[in-house]
């Protein structure tokens, strides 16, 4: 059995997951940009 109100944490993970990698890949995609300018 899963309770509640553990279930609905789980969903609140999933929820900043959901918000968080796309964030942290356009992050890096941005820093891969700017190194490669600093590279030529």
């Amino acid at each position: 059995m899963i309770k509640g109100g553990h279930f609905l944490s789980m969903i609140r993970k999933a929820r900043r997951w959901a918000v968080g990698i796309p964030t942290l890949t356009i992050a890096e995609i941005i820093l891969q940009k700017r190194n490669a300018r600093l590279l030529g």
